[in-house]
């Protein structure tokens, strides 16, 4: 297994971890690679740009890139492989720390 940290180390309680399903992020991110992520939630302008976990509310919970939407407050949900989604509801959005592939 190789691991690939992100930014600066979440440890013990606050690391999450997700399996990634389908390929709407590849080659960022492979299917069934393990990303971890900071459980503590980000304000979404604290990750514009980047990748994040994010928790929709419709209930989906994607790991997508976030972009400033058109209207204020709104974001857009960017991938590699799928059409940008606009203007998405946010209930909370998490840092990604590392990816672990085999």
């Amino acid at each position: 297994f190789k691991f690939h940290a992100i930014g600066g180390a979440a440890c013990g309680e606050h690391l999450g971890a997700l399996k990634v399903r389908g390929e709407s992020q590849y080659p960022r991110y492979m299917d069934g690679e393990i990303i971890f992520y900071d459980r503590r939630p980000k304000r979404p302008g604290e990750l514009r740009g980047r990748y994040a976990v994010v928790d929709c509310e419709d209930g989906r919970r994607v790991i997508k890139k976030l972009v400033k939407g058109r209207a204020p407050g709104a974001w857009n949900l960017w991938s590699h492989n799928a059409p940008e989604e606009e203007d998405v509801d946010i209930l909370a959005c998490y840092e990604v720390k590392g990816t672990l592939e085999s």
